[in-house]
């Protein structure tokens, strides 16, 4: 077992061989497992030092321990990590990139937020040696979180996204495309949506546990083998009950209302 302790102070060292032998053990054991996990906030502190080495080494960490966010951390400091998209120093910015659709991968919900960031990314400030390989970082990094993840979702019947639609009218409510699901935000913040063959809903800890006791068939949202914490997926005969819909939508929409305001980015 590693010393994790040494290995952490390790990524500060003056000696940037030493430091990054000390990252490529931490990477490589984020990928078995998530006893890095536990110096998330190290990592996210890391991101804001004027040391552009250790901030690309926190960038790094934490793209890679995304599968085992489960206190959902990312979704704290997203903002922070997507203005990395254009760091000061290119490489960082373009090793930011590249960690991008790992992140996109095992946190869909915020997919959305990382697409957004990086069309908007002005690559005119950087010398244009360096501007055309982060855009072409930007294109790679979109096309696999767009297309990639699409590509393992089966695409829902146009009955349904409808369906939703007319379901979702009583609700004020935001529509957008999620790779292709119509998914809907209050606030900016993800309330409920068709995937595949289903619709998920967002709900309070006690709500969620009292649909999933009630109904057998309903069960926790799991995107890309991903338990989502706060979601769960419902087939969708359950809406073809009034009573279902007016309680399970209205309780969905109750507890998202109640959640902090998500502000949306500037344009630059």
């Amino acid at each position: 077992m590693n010393n994790y302790s040494e290995l952490i102070n390790g990524l500060f060292d003056k000696d940037n061989k030493t430091a990054y032998k000390c990252l490529k053990e931490l990477l490589s054991d984020s990928e078995k497992g998530s006893d890095v996990y536990q110096f998330f906030d190290i990592f996210a502190e890391m991101i804001d030092s004027d040391n552009s080495y250790v901030r690309t080494r926190g960038l790094l960490l934490i793209s890679a321990n995304a599968k085992w966010d489960t206190d959902y951390k990312i979704d704290e400091i997203i903002d922070k990590y997507l203005s990395h998209i254009m760091d000061d120093k290119p490489i960082t910015a373009r090793q930011c990139i590249q960690a991008l659709p790992n992140i996109a991968k095992y946190k869909p919900d915020l997919a959305g937020d990382i697409c957004v960031a990086l069309s908007k990314a002005d690559t005119q400030g950087y010398a244009d040696s360096m501007r055309q390989l982060i855009q072409s970082d930007i294109s790679t990094a979109l096309k696999k979180i767009k297309g990639g993840i699409a590509m393992t979702w089966k695409k829902p019947e146009f009955e349904l996204t409808a369906f939703l639609e007319q379901l979702v009218k009583p609700y004020q409510c935001e529509k957008k495309q999620m790779f292709g699901f119509p998914v809907y935000f209050v606030n900016n913040n993800m309330f409920t949506g068709v995937f595949e063959d289903g619709i998920f809903l967002r709900l309070a800890p006690d709500d969620k546990a009292e649909i999933l006791r009630e109904y057998d068939e309903i069960t926790p949202f799991t995107p890309l083998g991903r338990t989502m914490k706060e979601y769960v997926f419902v087939p969708e005969s359950y809406f073809e009950s009034s009573d279902f819909c007016d309680k399970w939508l209205g309780e969905s929409y109750k507890f998202v209302s109640s959640l902090p305001i998500k502000e949306k980015k500037a344009k630059k």
